[in-house]
Parts: structure tokens; C-alpha cells; sequence
């Protein structure tokens, strides 16, 4: 499954070119309204290949920029609740080990809640549903 992801875009003759793009606008992050847009392409890319279109992805030039930003931008509304929920599920038990570890002066202690958060936050993601391909 992962290597179909990574040839996926690397599908149809322009591949350099919507690969190249998307770089682009990724690199552009930095002025933040290029994220939603490239946040709106992948949502793109999804409703593709949920709806069976898995032949090439789209190209950035069949898509209406803005109303890729805006579908980004909305998707970032409705998962930022859900991801800040879990990043405070994972952070308590982090928190509370990291303060007995600066309070002890245990260095051990503070990786400790590092490694705590990590796996409390793998712990809240959603589980991939078997896709029932083989």
C-alpha cells in the first residue's frame, strides 16, 4: 500500500511538473494560505480515489485554486477541534511526569514524559480501517 501512495504521484506525463508544484506551494507554507491550498489538492486527490479515479492524479491546473484554498481551509476548521483534543489527552500524563522530573532533577524522568506523550498521542490517532486488498 505504501508503495502504491509513492508511484501514485508519479503517474501521467507531467508528473515532474504537478510534483514540482506541489513543492512549491508547500515551501510557500510559510505565508500559510498556500497550506490550505495544498491541503485542498490532497482533499482532491482523496475524493478521486475514494470515487475509483486512481489512474493519475489531478493536475494543479484542472483545479480552481480558490476553491481549493477554501476546502483546505475548511477541513483545517473541522480537524483542528479533534487533533487539539488529543495533543491535551497526550500532553496530561506527559505534563505531570515532566514536572516530577524538572522538580527531582531527573533528566530520566523528563524523557520519560517525552516518551509518554509520543505514545499517548499515537494512542488518540485514528486507526487506519483495513482497506481488504491484499
Amino acid at each position: 500500500m505504501l508503495e502504491d501512495s509513492i508511484k501514485y504521484q508519479l503517474q501521467g506525463d507531467d508528473w515532474l511538473k504537478r510534483v514540482g508544484i506541489g513543492g512549491l506551494v508547500v515551501l510557500l507554507g510559510i505565508f500559510v494560505v498556500p497550506l490550505f491550498t495544498f491541503q485542498g489538492y490532497m482533499l482532491e486527490v482523496m475524493r478521486r480515489v475514494l470515487g475509483g479515479d486512481t489512474a493519475t492524479p489531478p493536475e494543479w491546473d484542472e483545479l480552481d485554486l480558490v476553491e481549493a484554498t477554501v476546502d483546505g481551509l475548511r477541513y483545517l476548521l473541522v480537524v483542528l477541534p479533534y487533533t487539539i483534543g488529543a495533543l491535551l489527552v497526550a500532553m496530561i500524563p506527559a505534563a505531570i511526569v515532566a514536572v516530577l522530573g524538572v522538580a527531582s532533577g531527573n533528566e530520566g524522568l523528563f524523557f520519560l514524559a517525552v516518551l509518554i506523550g509520543v505514545l499517548c498521542y499515537g494512542a488518540t490517532r485514528r486507526k487506519p480501517r483495513p482497506s481488504g486488498r491484499g
